[in-house]
């Protein structure tokens, strides 16, 4: 006679004797089933009494598992307080998780909650429930920041045009005339060298320098003044005004004479962390008594630099314009970095009167 009750080894739960998978961990209980133990050992037949033993009656489960050995194909309408099981639509007693009679999951959630849960989730980034529309945000504000980047540079406009002629050439490692020496920062700043009277035919000397003015000036001191390109030192400088450039200029008057090149003092030449401390022109134009303009490209150097124009008689004014410049940089000089262009001295070679 089969047990009312049968217990799952796997899990210990109690089912009924009709269940065929737990109602607890979901298994197959012909194969996880057993009987559970009596609680009370049968009644003992003793051979000094011949009393035949009474037969229990049968259990009602047994009258009403009867019916349902015989396949049917309409599933009984379920007890009251029983859950229908969503898949093959057996009623099954409270309390259980799984069908007695498929085995499946009896709280499975209803679509709509599905769909709801779904599009909440879908709301959320997987990286720790960000939501969609602040990383859409992001996005874009990274797309639009790499744009204006790449239009920065696509469309950045292109230096100061100078319509100047073919570059003349530049000599950084000329020999300069011991004429043209520096004198020593210590001693006191003295007028421009005197030229001589007259040059041999050919010959070039230095030329006197009668005057300079400039476009803008760094401050309105003696330290920063055009009249420092031609005082014969390198620890003074023209300074022209913060953040000016390019178009700033620095011209140089002197007394009628034949024209044959200049020499150049980058930057400011106090010290090298003076140099490097102020920008330093790098592309100028140079134009002469007002003529046209021949561009010039000086280096980042510290030594003089030699620019050779055309011959030009009855030179009277030379005027160099900035065009682009070196970038300034930080160091020991105080303010670094600066910015502001300067030039320490302006050399004119030729002949006088020519």
């Amino acid at each position: 006679m089969p047990p009312e009750t049968i217990v799952c080894s796997r899990c210990g739960t109690v089912n009924g004797a009709g269940d065929q998978f737990c109602g607890s961990c979901g298994a197959f209980l012909e194969w996880e089933g057993q009987a559970p133990p009596a609680d009370e050992p049968p009644p003992l037949v003793l051979p000094t009494e011949p009393t035949a033993p009474i037969a229990p009656e049968p259990p009602p489960t047994e009258v009403a598992a009867a019916p349902t050995a015989a396949p049917s194909s309409a599933v009984p309408p379920p007890q009251a307080g029983f859950t229908v099981c969503p898949h093959c639509g057996s009623g099954n007693p409270p309390g259980r998780t799984f069908c007695h009679k498929c085995g499946k999951l009896l709280a499975a959630p209803p679509p709509a909650a599905a769909a709801a849960a779904s599009g909440r989730a879908t709301t959320k980034s997987s990286s720790g429930g960000v939501p969609r529309w602040l990383v859409i945000a992001i996005i874009a504000g990274l797309l639009v920041g790499a744009i204006a980047v790449v239009a920065a540079v696509v469309f950045k406009p292109s230096p100061l045009p100078t319509d100047v002629g073919p570059s003349a050439t530049l000599t950084p490692t000329l020999a300069i005339p011991p004429s043209i020496t520096p004198v020593p920062a210590s001693a006191p700043a003295a007028s421009a060298p005197a030229a001589s009277a007259a040059a041999a035919p050919g010959e070039s000397i230095q030329l006197t320098l009668t005057g300079a003015t400039s476009s803008s000036v760094a401050a309105d001191t003696p330290d920063v003044a055009p009249g420092n390109v031609i005082d014969g030192r390198l620890d003074t400088r023209w300074e022209e005004k913060v953040g000016a450039e390019p178009g700033e200029w620095v011209e140089i008057t002197l007394a009628a004479s034949r024209l044959d090149y200049l020499v150049i003092y980058n930057g400011f030449q106090l010290s090298h962390d003076s140099f490097v401390a102020t920008k330093r022109p790098q592309n100028i134009v140079v134009t002469v008594n007002g003529g046209a303009p021949v561009g010039f490209m000086l280096a980042d150097s510290e030594t003089p630099q030699k620019l050779d124009v055309a011959d030009t008689p009855g030179a009277t004014t030379v005027r160099i314009q900035i065009a682009t410049t070196y970038p300034a940089s930080a160091s020991a000089y105080p303010g670094s970095p600066i910015d502001a262009s300067a030039i320490s001295e302006i050399r004119v070679f030729g002949s006088p009167g020519g």
